[in-house]
């Protein structure tokens, strides 16, 4: 019984934890929302996010920081300022973004889509591993996350990184048109794409051909596949035909010519 009561504390000790720390990081966003946030602030809410962390545990359990985006672009104009480092940066990343993006719903704002291209300018590698990627294996991704995603893929600081996002998408189980759109987006925006990668995003396009074969979009993905990237694909032409061969818009003509010629 003692244990049961013991245990009962410790749940009930770490419940107070939590709360507390969503209470004080409110009472910081606010002030960062309203520009009366005082020195120190960035560090105190460093605090709380950390105490967070050991409350909830695994990533997967992060709870979901409301934040508007007039206080994101404080903390993050901050962030950037202080040349935070990438351990800092995830922790931000983790509880100030993650959440927002994945359930963004309706088209992004000025200002939040603001924030997202200073973070990746800032810090290209984290926000590649824990916002693009994250964004592009959601099994429900829609039309406001890939516009958030088109807006921001094109940052320079994120073209060796895009590959990434390839590699990502490819191992969707199954994709939803959002998923080709993204596709698009990583590819146009990558600057350099290992032949693996070229050759798992064919086949993934292949298995997929079916699916798409009414999909213009489709059709234009593996056009700039074959174009971006036309030595890689060129090992890979099989395929890309092979995706082709059902589709029924009128790109695909031009996409079979583009791909015929590697």
């Amino acid at each position: 019984v003692d244990g049961a009561e013991d245990e009962g504390l410790a749940a009930s000790k770490g419940t107070k934890t939590g709360e507390d720390c969503a209470s004080g990081i409110a009472r910081l966003l606010a002030s960062f929302e309203a520009g009366e946030a005082k020195a120190g602030a960035l560090s105190e809410l460093k605090a709380l996010f950390l105490q967070l962390s050991r409350t909830s545990g695994s990533a997967e359990a992060t709870p979901c920081v409301p934040a508007s985006d007039d206080a994101l672009a404080q903390v993050f104009g901050l962030i950037l300022e202080e040349d935070t480092s990438l351990a800092d940066a995830s922790l931000y990343f983790r509880f100030l973004l993650q959440g927002k993006v994945a359930s963004l719903d309706r088209s992004p704002s000025q200002t939040f889509t603001g924030v997202m291209r200073s973070a990746a300018e800032g810090h290209p590698r984290v926000f590649t591993e824990m916002m693009a990627k994250a964004l592009v294996a959601l099994p429900s991704l829609n039309a406001a996350q890939v516009e958030l995603l088109r807006k921001v893929a094109g940052v320079k600081e994120l073209a060796r990184f895009n590959q990434a996002l390839l590699l990502e998408a490819a191992g969707v189980p199954d994709w939803s048109e959002q998923h080709v759109l993204a596709m698009q987006c990583a590819a146009q925006a990558c600057s350099a794409a290992e032949e693996q990668t070229v050759a798992k995003v064919c086949t993934k396009l292949a298995e997929q051909s079916k699916a798409f074969s009414s999909s213009l979009h489709f059709a234009k993905l593996v056009a700039i596949m074959a174009q971006k990237f036309p030595k890689e694909s060129g090992r890979h032409k099989a395929k890309l035909l092979e995706a082709l061969e059902l589709n029924t818009t009128f790109l695909s003509k031009t996409a079979k010519r583009k791909v015929s010629a590697l």
